[in-house]
């Protein structure tokens, strides 16, 4: 059997995630939910925009330690780079960042991921509908 060890980044994130909370009044909010049954893992996101970047972001977990981690790294990727930039993250390049994570788990970087996609969204959509 093989024993999967997290690198030194993937702990780091986990021990003091950053970007927690939830942001006040916020351009964009999504959330996302793992597709297994037996998971449960969500994750709740919010990002604040300005000039088509990402100027804030601040997320809530409730799941495994490699969404806390994805969260944490994804958020520090994404905090001021462009939204098109943001949307160009995979989950391999996140558990690159991370240092590798089990196959098994990858699912768990994709909550992370959806979440901010979602959230882009509907960002998108209240440009396009102010109103709404």
């Amino acid at each position: 059997m093989k024993h999967y060890y997290y690198t030194d980044e993937f702990l780091e994130h986990l021990a003091e995630p950053h970007n927690v909370g939830v942001l006040e009044n916020p351009d964009g909010y999504a959330e996302e939910r793992a597709p297994s049954a037996v998971c449960g893992d969500t994750v709740r996101m919010t990002i604040s925009i300005n000039n088509e970047s990402i100027a804030d972001i601040k997320y809530k977990v409730y799941g495994c330690a490699v969404v806390i981690a994805g969260c944490s790294m994804l958020s520090f990727l994404v905090k001021g780079k462009p939204i098109v930039d943001a949307e160009a993250i995979s989950i391999d390049l996140l558990s690159e960042k991370l240092g590798g994570i089990p196959s098994k788990k990858e699912e768990c970087l994709g909550v992370a991921i959806g979440a901010l996609m979602s959230a882009i969204k509907q960002y998108r959509r209240n440009q396009d509908n102010p109103l709404k």
